[in-house]
């Protein structure tokens, strides 16, 4: 079944809201093997500590959202193209 952007942004906040509980609650375990689902269903690399209190460092909605894209690229996944080893000629 195929979800709408807006029903996985809101399936994405629902479960970043419930990780959050837990980590307040003290529910570590809980919590490091629900952040460890959550970036298995979602293909991103999240830590606990982005997911606690996630509404007194970003936007719920703009977090869900981005959970519910894909990942982005860091810099240090990027290679320049042609450089194979360091050497410019």
């Amino acid at each position: 079944m195929e979800f709408s952007v807006e029903e996985r942004q809101e399936q994405r906040g629902r479960e970043i809201d419930r990780i959050a509980e837990l980590l307040e609650t003290g529910r570590l375990m809980e919590a490091r093997e629900a952040v460890a689902a959550f970036n298995r269903q979602t293909g991103h690399t999240y830590e606990p500590s982005d997911l606690a209190a996630s509404w007194e460092s970003q936007d719920p909605e703009e977090l869900a959202r981005d959970a519910a894209g894909p990942e982005r690229l860091k810099a240090s996944d990027l290679t320049v193209q042609g450089q194979s080893d360091g050497v410019q000629g």
